[in-house]
């Protein structure tokens, strides 16, 4: 190996610090990369994992309708007389206009966390509007979710019965 100068040492150095930044900048864009693209994919898993849920509860709906077991006769043979809806989205419009066109169950309100931007036949309230309303017997949760955590927030602070639409039609 042939002997550097003073010269040749300092211009290595420049290279190699030069190298070590460029691999630097190189390693924080694969892991950045890496990172926001891991967090993306969670994301998409957990959207396609609710679409699946929602998908299975669409599929239970249609069945216990054409078994002629519709949502309101599984409540009506429960005795139950007022009921809530959490979750005023598609399938909580869809519970709502199955009570509301086939019973006299009392529909008392919606509740979602958008609350009162959503237009519906019933009033839609946030939860925390709700606590000083009327209560009513049972709370039909319609929001999917793959933990009872909600439900139970739910059962806490309205001190009433929550069954999800899940274990509504599973029954």
């Amino acid at each position: 190996m042939a002997y550097m100068g003073y010269r040749e040492r300092k211009q290595m150095k420049k290279v190699l610090n030069k190298f070590s930044i460029f691999l630097g900048v190189i390693a924080v864009y694969c892991i950045s990369k890496y990172y926001f693209t891991s967090q993306a994919l969670k994301k998409e898993k957990e959207h396609v994992k609710k679409i699946d849920g929602l998908l299975k509860v669409a599929n239970l709906i249609i069945m216990s309708d054409s078994v002629n077991q519709p949502i309101y006769k599984k409540l009506e043979e429960k005795g139950i007389s007022t009921v809530a809806i959490y979750g005023m989205g598609d399938i909580g419009e869809r519970i709502m206009e199955n009570i509301l066109l086939n019973s006299s169950i009392k529909i008392l309100y919606g509740i979602d966390k958008r609350g009162r931007d959503i237009k519906a036949a019933i009033p839609v309230y946030c939860l925390e509007e709700v606590l000083k309303m009327e209560k009513p017997e049972i709370v039909i949760l319609t929001a999917y979710t793959d933990s009872n955590i909600l439900q139970r927030e739910i059962e806490n602070k309205m001190l009433c019965q929550v069954i999800t639409i899940g274990e509504l039609l599973d029954e």
